[in-house]
């Protein structure tokens, strides 16, 4: 069994300025956002419309503990909302640093966790466990986690300071429980704890961390030998499972507040409006859509439609299962050799399974801020193999620069297309009109939200374009009818406000105590 790692003097100094590089270079590629403003779509629920997170006291803690907010249950998350709220009120640009600090957080954590995950593998053969080889590996990883803009959305958009929030403590579990499997002895519990506590707090700031106990399995297998005894491990199957008891516990105590939650917002659809085989194969097409969109972030849109019933098969269907067969069967191959592959693919999975559609809410068929987490492990194999190719291939200095430059081109490329789509996020009009451009006359919310950035700019007319868009697109949109009754009301056509309204009330009777 791996031992604890060890950083080799030589590269001591260098690890820590590269963990603290990789959270400024976080932090400064995001800087552009703190210009941002907040925008319509979930911003007013969370910060500047709700009223209950200007004051702090006991109504409110028993407010996030026992209502559900979007849909959500994430006590944490409207915590942080309302200590932002304390210091900087309705200014946009300290809701957004939260999530900026948070993400440049989360990418030296990146780092930490690479390199001990590197190092526990490598030193299971006797090499060193830390040195510009594991080094190398946890910096490209970082790095793309921090420049990747397909986190933007996470990262950009204040509503999801859930993301970000989950993500720090999702990485500090792993990273206890990374100490307490390399150290592990019966009577050091501190580590376990820190990790069931940690655990705990990232259910509580999104429920997207349900998954982690299966990680932490996969993580016995490999990288740390913990199971059936292979190379010294202590701990077999059984007591592997026993002691993952508590964290399952936890997972499914989340999963049954996270199922009221979305029931009570009705964000959950039915088997009638989406039967289990139109799931199974949406699944299928989002497992594969994530990873494109790793390997070719271009498009990137803040709604991704679903597809309409009976629409879910076809090429892109075979095409994706094609891909998963592919590479579960090379990771199953290589597994004698190579266990990095499977842990790898089966830990993206795994993370990826709340949000693929199984249980369906909302009527996106997919979202860039769902990569937040799954995004890790991709990003810490691909680290690796850097980290292979400079052990390989560094053994002078020109061909360090051209490794360099090669692992530079890819980032610089992410980086660019990240600050890019950091100013998608700017305000509810641009976001909106980003989207229509992606998918023009497709997304009713789209045209829906984007026409009440124009209400709060007064063009009413662009907004009454955009509603009437809207509510062609889907005839039984509620809100589209509701907000067009708005804008008539606002300039003075009665008659036109009454029909909206008569007509949002026959399609949502709720409608009628807004």
């Amino acid at each position: 069994m791996p031992g604890p790692s060890k950083t080799s003097p030589e590269y001591g100094n260098v690890y820590l300025v590269l963990i603290l590089l990789t959270a400024a270079v976080a932090f400064a590629i995001y800087l552009p956002s703190l210009n941002n403003g907040f925008v319509i779509w979930d911003d007013q629920l969370y910060v500047y419309e709700n009223e209950r997170i200007k004051l702090i006291d006991l109504a409110f803690f028993k407010y996030i503990l026992t209502e559900p907010i979007a849909a959500n249950w994430h006590p944490l998350t409207m915590l942080s909302h309302a200590l932002a709220y304390a210091v900087w009120g309705l200014k946009p640009w300290g809701h957004h640093l939260v999530n900026v600090v948070l993400h440049a957080l989360n990418t030296a954590l990146v780092f930490v966790l690479t390199a001990r995950l590197v190092s526990a593998a490598r030193s299971v053969n006797g090499e060193k466990p830390i040195d510009a080889v594991t080094v190398t590996s946890a910096l490209v990883a970082s790095l793309l986690f921090a420049l990747h803009p397909v986190h933007v959305e996470s990262v950009a958009w204040v509503a999801e300071r859930k993301d970000v929030l989950c993500g720090l403590f999702f990485l500090l579990s792993l990273l206890s429980y990374c100490a307490y499997a390399a150290r592990y002895k019966p009577g050091r519990p501190g580590q376990y704890a820190l990790a069931l506590l940690f655990f705990a707090l990232a259910l509580m700031a999104k429920p997207m961390a349900v998954t982690l106990p299966v990680i932490l399995l996969l993580l016995d297998f490999y990288p740390f030998y913990r199971l059936w005894g292979e190379k010294g491990g202590p701990t077999g199957v059984k007591r592997a499972l026993v002691e993952k008891t508590p964290f399952f516990l936890l997972s499914a105590i989340s999963s049954a507040l996270t199922l009221w939650a979305q029931k009570q917002g009705g964000a959950v659809a039915s088997l009638e409006a989406y039967p289990l085989i139109e799931r199974l194969s949406l699944a299928a097409r989002a497992l594969v859509f994530y990873l494109y969109k790793m390997a070719v972030p271009v498009d990137l849109a803040p709604f991704y439609p679903l597809p309409a019933r009976g629409e879910t098969q076809g090429a892109g269907l075979f095409l994706a299962l094609a891909v998963i067969l592919a590479i579960s069967a090379f990771s199953v191959l290589m597994i004698r050799k190579k266990r990095v592959y499977a842990v790898a693919w089966a830990s993206y999975a795994v993370m990826m399974l709340p949000v693929i559609g199984i249980i369906q809410v909302g009527t996106q068929f997919a979202a860039d801020r769902y990569t937040y987490l799954p995004s890790i492990p991709v990003f810490i194999l691909t680290g690796a193999g850097a980290g292979l190719l400079y052990r390989r291939f560094a053994d002078s200095g020109s061909k360090k620069a051209a490794l360099a430059a090669a692992f530079a081109v890819p980032l610089v490329f992410y980086a660019a297309l990240t600050v890019r789509q950091e100013a998608v996020w700017k305000d509810s009009i641009t976001l909106w009109t980003h989207e229509i451009r992606i998918y023009p006359g497709k997304v009713a919310l789209a045209y829906n939200n984007r026409a009440l950035g124009y209400v709060k700019e007064k063009e009413y007319g662009k907004a009454l374009e955009d509603l009437n868009t809207a509510v062609s697109i889907d005839p039984a949109y509620k809100d589209g009818f509701y907000n067009r009754g708005f804008v008539y009301q606002n300039t003075g056509d009665c008659a036109d406000a009454i029909k909206d309204y008569t007509a949002a009330i026959m399609i949502d009777p709720g409608t009628a105590a807004s």
